[in-house]
């Protein structure tokens, strides 16, 4: 499982893993300090999309498909769950639903912002970075 993760994070080499502590709050393990893997994005990166408006960052999703499927579909699963267990993410949520206005019309899809990846920047699956 922990290489499948590190698969699909690293594939561009935008994220870099991280050990972190945290501390559980579910029952029956609840306050119990572990390490967790988490990924944080790598601001330097030429893929770092952090300066993006709104619009445009939902127009990528919009559109995008990757080697894992497409865009919108991992946004729509991603704020499901988090509102599933009870962590909605409102920012997400306004990403989501401007991605569905998009898809249905409401709103115009502005030109696609940034030039496609550039394949040569992906990291070897599997490998540390």
């Amino acid at each position: 499982m922990m290489a499948y993760l590190h698969d699909r994070e690293m594939i561009y080499g935008v994220y870099r893993p991280w050990q972190l502590p945290v501390t559980l709050l579910s029952w029956p393990r609840a306050g119990k300090r572990v390490q967790a893997r988490t990924y944080v994005v790598d601001r330097r990166h030429p893929q770092y999309a952090g300066d993006l408006s709104l619009e445009q960052r939902a127009a990528i999703v919009t559109g995008g498909v990757g080697s894992a499927g497409r865009g919108r579909d991992y946004l729509a699963n991603t704020v499901d769950h988090l509102i599933e267990m009870g962590m909605p993410d409102r920012n997400l949520e306004v990403l989501h639903r401007m991605v569905q206005d998009m898809r249905a019309g409401r709103r115009p899809i502005p030109a696609f912002p940034l030039p496609p990846p550039d394949l040569d920047q992906r990291s070897t699956p599997g490998a540390a970075r």
